[in-house]
């Protein structure tokens, strides 16, 4: 198996956006368009290697 699957690509950026990015995003649309952005990419990284093994 190649190392990162892409579900773990995507649990990196979601971790990337949450921690570094939606800090310096000041409250308001943008940042809580970030934060439902946030929300999918971890669905999508919990499942993604489970339904494209």
């Amino acid at each position: 198996m190649l190392r990162p699957t892409p579900g773990e690509l995507l649990e990196g950026l979601r971790c990337e956006l949450r921690d570094e990015v939606l800090p310096a995003v000041p409250a308001g649309f943008a940042a809580r368009q970030l934060r439902a952005a946030i929300h999918v990419l971890g669905k999508l990284a919990d499942t993604w290697d489970v339904q494209h093994h």
